[in-house]
């Protein structure tokens, strides 16, 4: 009885202390054909700039990333099913299972563990398919989001984003044998880097170039990225797509304020992936604020890094704020 009702006392301060912790966890969801270490240096910077004692930071990589591991049976489905629902169905279970591990919850007791694990509310910070994968976590989830930060998302692409799209599907189609699969992703890593990037930046980095071609090559598989880019970008014709419940723009109809949070948008004023006058559409679509960066791309995160990582930490000490 005295063991239960200690467990019982550590469990209720663990709850407050959640309960007095206005940070949460931020959570950063990569792009496509990106990895946690992709967000390594810029993971560091922003935890290097917040208050260490109020912030967690999590790093969850999208299903279909990756190479198949040889100890790993459940690969293969987490490449057959990539679709943006399963998406986020998947990120909460790993965040909550994160959660759980964070708070010392057991999770055969329901009665403790899910409690604090079901008042969790996190901040979602989301690229390019990464936010699109935080926009339908918080149509699925409305009340364990607390805000929104996207990059690279917009109402409806560009007439060239279209073009890039479609040209990575028909790369990405050729490489179905093992034979031909490490130049099939290296064509399709050429192709992503030079449609991301500005022609400024790409011309300063240019000798590293083929060092993240090489990383993209070896760090993915055909299949897992085929599946990546039919499901999750199944048409490219926005509100037109009626077959399809999570275009954005579907999305942000039901989003609209998350529920006693706030969104952020942010993208880069040389953006060809996205047109800009799609992503101001957007942004009033959801009632939000939008932040467009000078001279940067599509891959704002990484072209300017302090510039954008300015945007998440203004953001979130914002909303904390109130």
């Amino acid at each position: 009885q005295e063991l239960l009702q200690q467990q019982q006392q550590q469990q209720r301060q663990r709850e407050d202390e959640y309960n007095n912790d206005p940070s949460s966890f931020m959570v950063l969801i990569p792009g496509m054909a990106q990895s946690i270490q992709t967000w390594d240096a810029q993971a560091t910077a922003l935890l290097l700039a917040s208050d260490p004692s109020t912030t967690a930071l999590i790093c969850c990589e999208p299903l279909g990333l990756g190479r198949p591991s040889p100890d790993n049976d459940d690969h293969d489905d987490m490449h057959n099913n990539v679709t943006l629902p399963r998406q986020a169905e998947q990120l909460r279970q790993t965040l909550l299972f994160i959660v759980a591990e964070t708070w010392g919850c057991d999770d055969d007791d329901d009665d403790d563990g899910d409690h604090v694990v079901d008042q969790c509310r996190f901040d979602l910070v989301g690229f390019s398919l990464g936010g699109r994968i935080a926009m339908a976590f918080a149509c699925l989830y409305p009340t364990q989001v607390r805000t929104l930060h996207l990059t690279g998302v917009a109402w409806d692409r560009s007439a060239r984003g279209k073009m890039n799209v479609a040209a990575w599907k028909d790369i990405l189609s050729r490489g179905d044998s093992a034979a031909n699969e490490k130049s099939t992703l290296q064509a399709f890593a050429w192709l992503a880097i030079l449609s991301t990037y500005s022609p400024s930046f790409l011309l300063k980095q240019r000798d590293k170039i083929p060092i993240w071609v090489d990383v993209v090559a070896s760090g993915h598989s055909v299949k897992g990225l085929s599946s990546l880019m039919e499901q999750t970008h199944p048409s490219e014709h926005g509100d037109d797509d009626d077959g399809n419940a999570w275009t954005v723009p579907k999305m942000a109809h039901r989003i609209q304020l998350v529920p006693g949070g706030a969104i952020h948008l942010v993208a880069g004023e040389m953006d060809e992936m996205v047109a800009l006058d799609q992503v101001h559409k957007l942004a009033k679509g959801l009632h939000c604020e939008t932040s467009i960066l000078p001279t940067a791309a599509h891959a704002v995160p990484f072209e300017a890094a302090r510039a954008w990582r300015a945007t998440v930490l203004r953001h979130l000490d914002q909303k904390r704020g109130q």
